[in-house]
Protein backbone atom coordinates (compact mmCIF):
# COMPACT_ATOMS: atom_id res chain seq x y z
CA UNK A 1 0.00 0.00 0.00
CA UNK A 2 2.85 2.36 0.88
CA UNK A 3 4.58 1.59 -2.43
CA UNK A 4 1.37 2.32 -4.32
CA UNK A 5 0.98 5.69 -2.53
CA UNK A 6 4.56 6.73 -3.34
CA UNK A 7 4.14 5.76 -6.98
CA UNK A 8 0.93 7.80 -7.22
CA UNK A 9 2.62 10.83 -5.63
CA UNK A 10 5.56 10.68 -8.03
CA UNK A 11 3.18 10.40 -10.95
CA UNK A 12 1.25 13.48 -9.81
CA UNK A 13 4.45 15.52 -9.51
CA UNK A 14 5.58 14.48 -12.97
CA UNK A 15 2.24 15.52 -14.41
CA UNK A 16 2.34 18.91 -12.65
CA UNK A 17 5.87 19.67 -13.87
CA UNK A 18 5.14 20.10 -17.58
CA UNK A 19 2.24 22.43 -16.80
CA UNK A 20 4.55 24.79 -14.92
CA UNK A 21 7.15 24.57 -17.68
CA UNK A 22 4.49 25.26 -20.29
CA UNK A 23 3.42 28.40 -18.41
CA UNK A 24 7.02 29.66 -18.29
CA UNK A 25 7.49 28.87 -21.98
CA UNK A 26 4.43 30.94 -22.79
CA UNK A 27 5.90 33.98 -21.10
CA UNK A 28 9.28 33.41 -22.69
CA UNK A 29 7.62 33.46 -26.11
CA UNK A 30 5.78 36.68 -25.21
CA UNK A 31 9.01 38.73 -25.17
CA UNK A 32 11.47 39.04 -27.99
CA UNK A 33 14.82 39.38 -26.26
CA UNK A 34 16.58 36.29 -24.88
CA UNK A 35 17.59 38.40 -21.90
CA UNK A 36 13.92 38.88 -21.03
CA UNK A 37 13.06 35.28 -20.21
CA UNK A 38 11.67 35.30 -16.67
CA UNK A 39 12.17 32.18 -14.58
CA UNK A 40 10.06 33.37 -11.65
CA UNK A 41 8.07 31.33 -9.17
CA UNK A 42 5.30 33.65 -7.98
CA UNK A 43 3.00 35.82 -10.15
CA UNK A 44 4.38 38.98 -8.52
CA UNK A 45 7.97 37.89 -9.17
CA UNK A 46 7.18 37.14 -12.80
CA UNK A 47 5.49 40.52 -13.15
CA UNK A 48 8.57 42.27 -11.77
CA UNK A 49 10.84 40.40 -14.21
CA UNK A 50 8.67 41.52 -17.12
CA UNK A 51 8.64 45.09 -15.79
CA UNK A 52 12.45 45.10 -15.76
CA UNK A 53 12.49 43.51 -19.20
CA UNK A 54 10.44 46.31 -20.73
CA UNK A 55 12.41 48.96 -18.84
CA UNK A 56 9.53 50.58 -16.96
CA UNK A 57 10.93 52.93 -14.26
CA UNK A 58 9.63 52.70 -10.67
CA UNK A 59 9.17 55.77 -8.52
CA UNK A 60 10.95 55.97 -5.15
CA UNK A 61 9.16 59.02 -3.83
CA UNK A 62 9.00 59.86 -0.15
CA UNK A 63 5.96 61.46 1.41
CA UNK A 64 5.70 65.13 0.47
CA UNK A 65 7.90 64.89 -2.62
CA UNK A 66 6.31 66.11 -5.89
CA UNK A 67 5.34 63.54 -8.49
CA UNK A 68 5.51 65.84 -11.53
CA UNK A 69 9.04 64.90 -12.56
CA UNK A 70 8.31 61.15 -12.48
CA UNK A 71 5.03 61.60 -14.39
CA UNK A 72 6.84 63.49 -17.13
CA UNK A 73 9.86 61.16 -17.26
CA UNK A 74 7.78 57.97 -17.35
CA UNK A 75 5.32 59.38 -19.89
CA UNK A 76 2.26 58.89 -17.68
CA UNK A 77 -1.15 60.16 -18.79
CA UNK A 78 -4.16 61.28 -16.73
CA UNK A 79 -7.05 58.83 -16.30
CA UNK A 80 -10.63 60.16 -16.15
CA UNK A 81 -12.17 59.58 -12.74
CA UNK A 82 -15.68 59.05 -14.07
CA UNK A 83 -16.87 58.20 -17.58
CA UNK A 84 -19.44 56.03 -19.38
CA UNK A 85 -17.65 52.68 -18.97
CA UNK A 86 -15.64 52.86 -15.74
CA UNK A 87 -15.19 54.98 -12.64
CA UNK A 88 -12.31 55.35 -10.22
CA UNK A 89 -12.83 54.65 -6.53
CA UNK A 90 -12.88 57.86 -4.51
CA UNK A 91 -10.07 56.71 -2.23
CA UNK A 92 -7.80 59.68 -1.55
CA UNK A 93 -4.70 58.30 -3.29
CA UNK A 94 -6.60 57.67 -6.54
CA UNK A 95 -7.91 61.24 -6.58
CA UNK A 96 -4.41 62.66 -6.15
CA UNK A 97 -2.56 60.33 -8.53
CA UNK A 98 -4.92 59.25 -11.35
CA UNK A 99 -2.20 58.37 -13.85
CA UNK A 100 -1.24 55.41 -16.05
CA UNK A 101 1.16 54.65 -18.86
CA UNK A 102 -0.32 54.91 -22.36
CA UNK A 103 -0.46 51.12 -22.83
CA UNK A 104 -2.25 50.63 -19.51
CA UNK A 105 -4.76 53.41 -20.16
CA UNK A 106 -5.57 52.00 -23.58
CA UNK A 107 -6.13 48.53 -22.19
CA UNK A 108 -8.28 49.81 -19.32
CA UNK A 109 -10.51 51.64 -21.79
CA UNK A 110 -10.68 48.60 -24.08
CA UNK A 111 -11.55 46.28 -21.18
CA UNK A 112 -14.17 48.67 -19.80
CA UNK A 113 -15.91 49.10 -23.15
CA UNK A 114 -16.04 45.33 -23.79
CA UNK A 115 -17.39 44.74 -20.28
CA UNK A 116 -20.00 47.49 -20.67
CA UNK A 117 -21.15 46.20 -24.05
CA UNK A 118 -21.65 42.72 -22.62
CA UNK A 119 -23.12 43.46 -19.19
CA UNK A 120 -24.27 47.08 -19.32
CA UNK A 121 -22.29 47.92 -16.16
CA UNK A 122 -19.29 50.08 -15.42
CA UNK A 123 -16.04 48.77 -14.00
CA UNK A 124 -14.85 50.03 -10.63
CA UNK A 125 -11.14 50.86 -10.70
CA UNK A 126 -9.66 50.69 -7.22
CA UNK A 127 -6.00 51.52 -7.79
CA UNK A 128 -3.78 53.22 -10.38
CA UNK A 129 -0.33 54.75 -9.84
CA UNK A 130 1.03 54.49 -6.30
CA UNK A 131 3.89 56.54 -4.85
CA UNK A 132 6.53 54.55 -3.01
CA UNK A 133 5.57 55.94 0.41
CA UNK A 134 1.92 55.00 -0.09
CA UNK A 135 2.78 51.43 -1.13
CA UNK A 136 4.74 51.01 2.10
CA UNK A 137 1.80 52.35 4.10
CA UNK A 138 -0.46 49.75 2.48
CA UNK A 139 2.00 47.02 3.43
CA UNK A 140 2.02 48.18 7.05
CA UNK A 141 -1.78 48.31 7.09
CA UNK A 142 -2.09 44.73 5.85
CA UNK A 143 0.30 43.49 8.53
CA UNK A 144 -1.50 45.40 11.30
CA UNK A 145 -4.83 43.90 10.21
CA UNK A 146 -3.55 40.47 11.12
CA UNK A 147 -2.41 39.34 7.68
CA UNK A 148 1.17 39.05 8.90
CA UNK A 149 1.19 35.36 8.02
CA UNK A 150 0.92 36.39 4.35
CA UNK A 151 3.28 39.38 4.57
CA UNK A 152 5.79 37.69 2.26
CA UNK A 153 3.19 37.72 -0.55
CA UNK A 154 2.26 41.40 -0.11
CA UNK A 155 4.16 43.85 -2.31
CA UNK A 156 5.88 46.94 -1.02
CA UNK A 157 8.36 49.49 -2.33
CA UNK A 158 11.75 49.11 -0.66
CA UNK A 159 11.80 45.32 -0.73
CA UNK A 160 15.11 43.59 -0.15
CA UNK A 161 13.88 41.03 -2.67
CA UNK A 162 13.31 42.92 -5.96
CA UNK A 163 10.71 40.35 -7.01
CA UNK A 164 8.40 41.59 -4.25
CA UNK A 165 8.14 45.18 -5.42
CA UNK A 166 4.76 46.48 -6.54
CA UNK A 167 4.32 47.26 -10.24
CA UNK A 168 1.87 50.03 -9.27
CA UNK A 169 5.05 52.07 -8.76
CA UNK A 170 5.49 52.21 -12.56
CA UNK A 171 2.03 53.40 -13.60
CA UNK A 172 1.64 50.32 -15.82
CA UNK A 173 -0.76 48.57 -13.42
CA UNK A 174 -4.36 49.04 -12.38
CA UNK A 175 -6.80 47.11 -10.16
CA UNK A 176 -10.46 46.42 -10.92
CA UNK A 177 -12.78 45.36 -8.11
CA UNK A 178 -14.61 42.00 -8.25
CA UNK A 179 -17.09 43.11 -5.61
CA UNK A 180 -20.62 43.29 -6.98
CA UNK A 181 -19.83 41.06 -9.98
CA UNK A 182 -21.84 37.93 -10.65
CA UNK A 183 -20.16 34.57 -11.21
CA UNK A 184 -20.81 34.99 -14.95
CA UNK A 185 -19.11 38.39 -15.00
CA UNK A 186 -16.09 37.13 -13.05
CA UNK A 187 -15.75 34.16 -15.41
CA UNK A 188 -15.85 36.50 -18.42
CA UNK A 189 -13.22 38.78 -16.88
CA UNK A 190 -10.95 35.81 -16.21
CA UNK A 191 -11.36 34.57 -19.78
CA UNK A 192 -10.81 38.00 -21.30
CA UNK A 193 -7.71 38.82 -19.26
CA UNK A 194 -6.23 35.34 -19.66
CA UNK A 195 -6.50 35.58 -23.45
CA UNK A 196 -4.44 38.78 -23.50
CA UNK A 197 -1.99 37.31 -21.00
CA UNK A 198 -1.37 34.27 -23.20
CA UNK A 199 -0.79 36.62 -26.12
CA UNK A 200 1.89 38.47 -24.13
CA UNK A 201 0.16 41.85 -23.80
CA UNK A 202 -0.49 41.82 -20.06
CA UNK A 203 0.08 39.92 -16.84
CA UNK A 204 -2.77 39.57 -14.35
CA UNK A 205 -3.70 37.71 -11.19
CA UNK A 206 -6.45 37.81 -8.57
CA UNK A 207 -5.70 39.56 -5.30
CA UNK A 208 -7.43 37.47 -2.68
CA UNK A 209 -6.91 39.94 0.17
CA UNK A 210 -8.46 42.93 -1.59
CA UNK A 211 -10.79 41.21 -4.06
CA UNK A 212 -9.32 42.80 -7.19
CA UNK A 213 -8.26 41.85 -10.70
CA UNK A 214 -4.66 43.06 -10.71
CA UNK A 215 -3.47 43.84 -14.26
CA UNK A 216 -0.07 45.01 -15.49
CA UNK A 217 0.08 46.07 -19.15
CA UNK A 218 3.31 45.77 -21.12
CA UNK A 219 2.28 46.17 -24.77
CA UNK A 220 -0.33 48.26 -26.55
CA UNK A 221 -3.47 46.33 -27.52
CA UNK A 222 -4.48 48.92 -30.11
CA UNK A 223 -3.08 49.25 -33.60
CA UNK A 224 -3.09 52.45 -35.62
CA UNK A 225 -6.05 51.53 -37.80
CA UNK A 226 -7.54 48.12 -37.11
CA UNK A 227 -8.50 48.62 -33.45
CA UNK A 228 -8.11 45.82 -30.91
CA UNK A 229 -5.56 43.21 -31.98
CA UNK A 230 -7.30 40.40 -30.13
CA UNK A 231 -11.00 39.67 -29.90
CA UNK A 232 -11.95 37.17 -27.23
CA UNK A 233 -15.54 36.65 -28.34
CA UNK A 234 -18.36 38.63 -29.88
CA UNK A 235 -20.27 40.80 -27.44
CA UNK A 236 -24.06 41.18 -27.65
CA UNK A 237 -25.45 44.03 -29.70
CA UNK A 238 -25.23 47.02 -27.41
CA UNK A 239 -24.41 50.56 -28.45
CA UNK A 240 -21.07 51.96 -27.42
CA UNK A 241 -21.20 54.88 -24.98
CA UNK A 242 -21.49 58.16 -26.83
CA UNK A 243 -18.61 59.78 -24.92
CA UNK A 244 -16.14 56.97 -25.48
CA UNK A 245 -13.10 57.97 -27.50
CA UNK A 246 -10.13 55.80 -28.32
CA UNK A 247 -6.85 56.95 -26.83
CA UNK A 248 -4.24 58.24 -29.27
Amino acid sequence: MRVFFCAALVGALLMAGPQKLEAHDRYERSVESKACRPQAVTPLALENRLTDCYGFPRNKLKKGEPLDEFIKGAGLLPVPLDNETFFVDTEENNLRFPYLRLEARQFLQHLAVEYYMRFGKRLKVTSLLRPCWYQNELYSTFVKRGWWRRRLTIAHCNAHDPDRRSTHLTGATFDVSRKGMSAKEIFWMEKFLSAYQRAGFIHHFNEGLSGNFHTAVFRSVLSDASGPLLKVEAAPQRKKPAKYKRSP
